[in-house]
């Protein structure tokens, strides 16, 4: 299966990583990052991974590139051999699933991560609407309470 990067789609998930790094820093919405299981490492991982595909995309010079899994995961091992130490995360997530001599493996790995990193924003995303149209029914409603009573006194 191909793997298509573009400039477009490694932002995005770099903007993903940040507001659920964000979410992270604010307690308003530990309840959602404990459902979802995110913590700080996760988000690390994610953030490596975004700058990961970043590197590969610059060392093209393209805005869009796509590989099939194993010369995602050959392109992959180049970046990581070159700055091992600014992808450590990636690396022990290789590590873990025993996958760092086996390109195919890495790229289905990496890949599987990116889908992770979006499906898991879009649920967040979709949770966050209903919460913030349930506040907003929630204050609808005050209003309307608050505008009887102040009939009611009048009366």
């Amino acid at each position: 299966m191909p793997v298509s990067l573009s400039l477009d789609l490694v932002n995005t998930l770099d903007i993903h990583v940040s507001q659920m790094t964000g979410f992270l820093q604010d307690a308003r919405y530990d309840y959602l990052m404990e459902e979802y299981e995110l913590d700080s490492t996760q988000c690390l991982l994610w953030w490596e991974i975004s700058q990961l595909l970043a590197e590969i995309l610059q060392s093209y010079d393209f805005e869009e590139v796509s590989f099939d899994e194993a010369n995602f995961g050959l392109e992959i091992k180049k970046i990581l051999a070159i700055k091992a130490k600014k992808f450590t995360y990636v690396i022990q997530l290789l590590q873990q699933h025993d996958v760092l001599h086996d390109n195919l493996k890495i790229g289905k790995v990496i890949k599987e991560a990116m889908d992770d990193i979006e499906a898991i924003y879009q649920s967040i995303e979709k949770d966050l609407s209903k919460l913030l149209t349930s506040q907003k029914k929630i204050q609808s409603m005050v209003e309307e309470d608050y505008e009887i009573e102040e009939i009611e006194d009048e009366d």
